[in-house]
């Protein structure tokens, strides 16, 4: 079996031909959606200009391929966890496109189907979620929920607009928004119980738009459990041309490397039927410096194989963190040159930038892989 860090980059044919094109002054669009963990989630609050905020490889990684290709827009914005202090729903640059809420809402965590497993609810009238999209233009904004209850909503606190009875297909546009500049869209429960999952932002410039699909605490078997159907309309709605995958922390912890692969392979089937003509790239995060059983006696290279393996019989790409961190014992948190903090399970600041720069290798305009055998 190749252990290559990075296996079969041609593979991703669309980023390759659309990348390029942008490169060479086209008008297209470029549509990736990162699905994973925490290290693909992160914390979704604004950092604000301290590097110490920012959580954790999305935001440096999405500022350097919009600077690369161009800005297609801010993508999916979740709208989960949006009365927590200290993580939210979030976006792929959360200084660009960022919510909060008041009231009431729960948080529905990694059991539901849409397209990053996560929802707030709330049943209370008037309790309310604030996007604020820092930059423009938009020429689309469209709202994704699950059905049931009318909500208010208004741009830049202007007139409310009624929307009654969400509709069956779970995603909806917004009207009335700004064509140009920054914009806040409040949200407001106006009856019964209102579920909602997030937005998306897009414009009609050439360049690349970024969905962080990411879900704290989820598993490959999460994403594989929810209904297929009803989460496959959502992810086809975002209009993928590369699917990228990144998993592992938490696997390691709650599944075996078998039950990893099945619930991979299951993930692949779902997005080629939302996506048919979909690129996939898997992702492996590298072993964590957590001992507590029963990580230690499944160790994350059982992980990569399964993922790997599944790349080679179904042609993907796949990622493997593990070469670019090195040796455990050196980049644990204890470790003379840490690359993961001290919750021993997440990346510092300085291990953010080790996967930003992985990821730039595969996704930059000098793909080193890209005549990797097929």
């Amino acid at each position: 079996m190749n252990h290559d860090d990075v296996y079969a980059a041609q593979r991703l044919r669309n980023f390759l031909m659309r990348s390029r094109n942008l490169l060479e002054g086209g008008n297209t669009r470029l549509v990736l959606g990162f699905i994973g963990d925490s290290w693909v989630r992160g914390s979704g609050l604004p950092a604000l200009g301290d590097a110490r905020r920012t959580r954790y490889f999305m935001p440096g990684l999405t500022t350097a391929l919009q600077r690369l290709y161009g800005d297609a827009g801010g993508g999916w914005c979740g709208l989960s966890y949006a009365t927590s202090g200290d993580r939210r729903g979030g976006s792929a640059n959360p200084d660009r496109l960022f919510q909060s809420g008041t009231g009431d809402w729960s948080t529905s965590k990694n059991d539901r189907p849409v397209a990053d497993l996560c929802t707030s609810v709330s049943g209370t009238p008037g309790d309310t979620i604030r996007v604020t999209n820092t930059l423009g233009p938009t020429s689309e904004v469209r709202l994704h929920c699950v059905a049931g209850g009318s909500i208010d909503y208004r741009w830049n606190e202007g007139p409310w607009r009624r929307l009654d009875q969400f509709a069956a297909g779970h995603v909806m546009e917004l009207t009335g928004f700004p064509l140009v500049g920054a914009w806040t869209l409040d949200i407001k429960v106006a009856s019964g119980v209102v579920e909602l999952a997030g937005i998306e932002h897009r414009n009609d410039n050439p360049g690349i738009r970024i969905h962080n699909l990411g879900a704290g605490g989820s598993t490959a078997l999460d994403w594989s459990s929810v209904d297929a159907a009803t989460w496959q309309a959502c992810i086809a709605a975002l209009d993928l041309h590369t699917a990228l995958t990144f998993f592992g922390t938490n696997d390691q912890k709650r599944i075996t490397p078998q039950e990893h692969g099945s619930s991979l392979a299951r993930l692949v089937h779902s997005l080629r039927a939302a996506a048919p003509d979909v690129d996939i790239a898997l992702g492996t995060s590298p072993e964590s410096g957590d001992l507590t059983e029963p990580r230690p006696g499944r160790p994350m290279r059982l992980y990569m194989a399964e993922a790997r393996r599944l790349a080679i019989d179904q042609a993907l790409c796949h990622i493997d963190c593990q070469p670019a961190f090195g040796d455990v014992s050196n980049y644990k948190y204890s470790g003379p040159r840490p690359l993961l903090d001290d919750s021993l399970i997440h990346p510092s600041v300085e291990g953010m930038r080790v996967i930003e720069s992985l990821y730039l290798r595969v996704l930059g305009p000098v793909n080193d892989h890209a005549v990797a055998p097929a």
